[in-house]
């Protein structure tokens, strides 16, 4: 198999320019829009994009000498202090370990002494920022701050909930508590946000709504849609993911749907100087899930890497992952947003994706396959040779993307998802 040798990486010109060098700033409370009710009618189709865990593995080439570096980043110990919890005392808020509570392998175990002291669950959430030295914003006035259960899945590593719940406490202007599954019934007094409406199955969703003001179910995609399709009106309000036509079918069972865009951390997702001249084609996904279409990576004829649910990569090490490769494609038959096509963008990396999730919000229709992956194989192939042959367009398409994938920082998002608690909360 021959390969194209790409003559440097135009991004220093980039960089240098200001474009992409992660200068951007944005006020904390800056909106990109307010929330709103799904009415008007759209079309597309989308599906599901359940947490999954990602990882990585050697390259598949040829000489087979090509490896991923394995490298750790090191970011600076934070000076911060510990996170506060306001208006959530530790008397108020006991922590008992779950039977599935599984904490991150590398964050230190809770000790008799910081027991006593009230740790609170979300623990691996708030370790997660202070290892990043993540500085969060400023709070309000605490009688006026309404306090966030944000309910995550039990895991071993963070995982989409996990870090939805680190940037939306980051950055909102409320008391986000990340709680495990469970633990929610502890929850109290406050508005609980299910990242998936799927976690219902393992709570008692009627108790939880007579402890709380409000209760909010998210659907994330399909799949989730159609096995929780009967219960959605037990919650008081659904926020769904940006796919036109899965809003248009949950506006049919809920009348109080609001459209909550995940985001991306554009100061830890922004381009790198590639560490390799080859043209390598990236993948991240469920590769047991049969609808990704892992499978059909080998049928491209590319050089390929892998970040996948088997062998984990630490989120803050995915940038590197990245930076590691020339194009990510994704071949999904149906997502709910596809976050990886979001931090490919803001890593300022080219994407040829499936009609799905986020596609058509951050990439132009020319690098959009339409139908069924399996059957448009070529057309995949066609515009990775097109890549591959034209150095110059690959930054330019990246630029654009990253462009976009700037809409969807976290800083940005936030506030929808701030104005939409408020709203519920207030009946």
């Amino acid at each position: 198999m021959e390969h194209q040798t790409q003559e440097g990486d135009g991004w220093g010109q980039i960089i240098s320019e200001g474009v992409l060098g992660g200068d951007w700033r944005l006020r904390p409370h800056q909106r990109l829009r307010p929330p709103r009710r799904i009415e008007g009618e759209k079309t597309r189709m989308g599906d599901e994009n359940l947490p999954h865990q990602i990882s990585g593995e050697e390259v598949e080439c040829e000489d087979g000498d090509e490896t991923l570096d394995k490298r750790r980043l090191r970011p600076e110990e934070s000076r911060l202090p510990p996170l506060a919890y306001g208006p959530c005392s530790p008397e108020e808020f006991e922590f008992r370990p779950s039977t599935n509570h599984r904490p991150l392998s590398d964050a230190p175990q809770p000790s008799p002494r910081n027991l006593a002291q009230g740790p609170r669950p979300g623990c691996r959430v708030d370790e997660a920022l202070r290892r990043r030295g993540a500085e969060g914003i400023p709070k309000g006035d605490t009688e006026l701050r309404l306090r966030i259960y944000y309910v995550t899945y039990p895991s071993k590593h963070p995982w989409g909930s996990d870090f939805a719940a680190m940037n939306l406490r980051r950055y909102s202007r409320h008391e986000v508590i990340p709680v495990e599954v469970g633990d929610v019934r502890r929850c109290s007094g406050g508005v609980v946000h299910l990242h998936n409406v799927q976690l219902a199955k393992r709570i008692d969703l009627e108790g939880l709504r007579r402890r709380n003001r409000a209760v909010i179910g998210g659907v994330r995609g399909w799949i989730g849609l159609e096995r929780m399709r009967d219960r959605l009106g037990e919650f008081d309000a659904i926020a769904v993911n940006v796919d036109p036509r899965l809003q248009i079918e949950v506006r049919r069972l809920h009348e109080r749907v609001y459209e909550t865009p995940v985001g991306v951390d554009t100061e830890l997702f922004k381009p790198r100087r590639r560490r390799v001249d080859d043209f390598i084609v990236l993948w991240v996904g469920s590769d047991h899930k049969r609808f990704k279409n892992a499978h059909l990576l080998p049928k491209l004829g590319f050089p390929y890497r892998k970040a996948t649910y088997r062998n984990y990569i630490p989120h803050e090490e995915m940038p590197e992952f990245y930076a590691g490769g020339s194009v990510l494609v994704n071949l999904s038959e149906h997502e709910g947003f596809c976050r990886p096509i979001l931090e490919a963008a803001a890593c300022g990396l080219p994407v040829v994706s499936s009609d799905v999730g986020v596609a058509r919000r951050i990439l132009d229709d020319e690098w959009i396959v339409e139908g069924s992956p399996r059957r448009n194989l070529g057309r995949f192939r066609e515009l990775l040779i097109r890549l591959r042959d034209n150095p110059e367009l690959r930054v330019e398409v990246g630029r654009e993307n990253r462009l976009r994938a700037l809409e969807f920082d976290w800083r940005r998002i936030t506030p929808i998802y701030d104005d939409m608690w408020e709203e519920v909360a207030g009946g």
